[in-house]
């Protein structure tokens, strides 16, 4: 049984190394004296945004290096970025990072920009890894880009605890997009998140379009993929039925079971992720029934042993060479 674990280890980790890729995707830089350069990419679909990338004119060059500060913007089928050096507010804001003496923060950040909604206002997004936030921004035309406001502060008042929330970034939306009603109308109700922001932004740069595009396609693009898969195989949890004292140790009925079963798994991946992240959840069932029947001293003995056994399994899981 061993070996033949040992077996199918192998054959899994041999296919995964098979079947390890680069993601060079056909794609462009600009460079600061505004030359467009056409090439490959290697775009890894960052969860973080990225301050250096990879590129390579054709499949055969050698790799270059660019940061914000060589290029301008970068572009792949999958993705848009823009350079940016400047200063942006990492004040934490999840509730169990904040605490009275926390003060608001500022920190220089030379980084590309993940472009989420371009158009006659273009909407950007910023995801710092410490502490973890996101982080909007917001520019019309030519001009300069701005930070979207959203800060916590905690502070205490009567010897509790209390959370103030900043929601300043919906003045600033009324304030870009305050020439299409659609885009004003309801804007208190816009939430400080990815697709809330989109949404808004997106029925500004349609405004007047009968058609309204992009924003299902690119809920689409972003929200987790799921994938359901039927498993049949079995446990190596061995379980003993012990007979009790009554019983002749003749009659023999405590030998290890090994069950078979079979099972669904759902396994939710990450977006931006490639496909390397996911939450995994396994559901497996077995209905064991076993009944022994013999005869000592004249006796006859009867045993009837019958359990179900539903397993539940969850777990984060990392493919390392996907």
């Amino acid at each position: 049984m061993i070996k033949r674990l040992l077996l199918l280890t192998s054959i899994l980790i041999s296919a995964q190394l098979i079947s390890a890729q680069e993601y060079h995707l056909k794609g462009y830089v600009i460079k600061q004296n505004g030359d467009t350069i056409h090439g490959l990419i290697n775009d890894l679909d960052w969860v973080y945004n990225p301050d250096i990338i990879e590129f390579k004119e054709n499949s055969s060059s050698s790799v270059q290096k660019y940061s914000p500060n060589d290029i301008t913007e970068f572009k792949t089928k999958d993705n848009h970025y823009i350079s940016f050096n400047g200063k942006l507010d990492i004040t934490p804001v999840k509730l169990e990072e904040l605490h009275e003496k926390l003060e608001i923060t500022y920190l220089t950040i030379s980084t590309f920009l993940r472009v989420v909604n371009k158009g006659k206002v273009n909407l950007y997004e910023y995801h710092s890894a410490r502490p973890d936030k996101y982080i909007y921004l917001i520019q019309k035309g030519n001009e300069n880009i701005t930070e979207l406001i959203y800060q916590k502060k905690m502070y205490i008042k009567n010897g509790k605890r209390l959370v103030q929330t900043n929601e300043f970034y919906k003045n600033q939306l009324e304030s870009y997009l305050i020439d299409c009603k659609d885009a004003v109308k309801s804007i208190k109700n816009t939430k400080y998140t990815l697709y809330s922001l989109y949404k808004r932004v997106n029925i500004y740069n349609t405004c007047g379009s009968e058609k309204k595009t992009g924003y299902h396609d690119f809920a689409k693009k972003n929200k987790p993929k799921m994938k359901i898969s039927i498993l049949s195989g079995f446990t190596i949890n061995n379980f003993v039925v012990h007979q009790s004292h009554f019983i002749d140790d003749h009659i023999q009925f405590d030998k290890p079971v090994t069950l078979y079963m079979p099972a669904i798994a759902f396994e939710w991946f990450f977006p931006r992720s490639r496909g390397t992240s996911s939450i995994f959840l396994n559901l497996s069932y077995n209905n064991f029934h076993k009944e022994k029947i013999d005869e000592y001293n004249f006796f006859k003995y009867e045993y009837y042993f019958s359990a179900k056994h539903i397993k539940i399994a969850g777990a984060y899981k990392k493919y390392f060479f996907s």
